[in-house]
């Protein structure tokens, strides 16, 4: 009798430990973040989608607005691989026609929440630099009133 009952303890001890350590493990995958992926290589029809969700959710824009931003998009995904290459100043130029574009289509609220992304975007990638004199975002303020 004391065998049976210690062999069932035993079982229980050891089926509990499994079953935590697997729904453990399984609730640890779900709440990890996944990895950020790579945007290299990544086709234009994907770009485009990451771009427009982007824009759309930080800014809030509503379906006329998300219908003129997938047009700029693809008419900067069009041209940028072939101007990465030939020639910087055409890509300078043709993002600041992006920008002047979509803050066209912004409101107030949207142009100050743009601006700020903008100079997140540029903290990052030039820490330490004054945000004047790199030419793409030189002349903002005059563009967003």
């Amino acid at each position: 009798m004391k065998k049976k009952i210690f062999s069932i303890m035993v079982i229980m001890f050891l089926s509990g430990g499994l079953l935590g350590f697997f729904v453990g493990k399984s609730s640890y995958t779900q709440r990890r973040p996944k990895p950020r992926t790579h945007t290299r290589g990544e086709g234009k029809k994907q770009q485009q989608k990451r771009i427009s969700r982007h824009f759309t959710t930080s800014l809030k824009l509503s379906k006329v607005q998300q219908k003129e931003l997938d047009k700029l998009i693809s008419n900067i995904l069009r041209g940028k691989k072939e101007l990465e290459i030939k020639n910087k100043p055409k890509q300078i130029k043709l993002l600041k026609s992006f920008n002047t574009g979509l803050r066209k289509i912004l409101n107030d609220d949207q142009k100050k929440k743009f601006n700020k992304m903008q100079q997140t975007r540029e903290s990052k990638l030039f820490p330490g630099k004054p945000m004047q004199g790199r030419g793409l975002h030189r002349n903002r303020k005059k563009a967003s009133k």
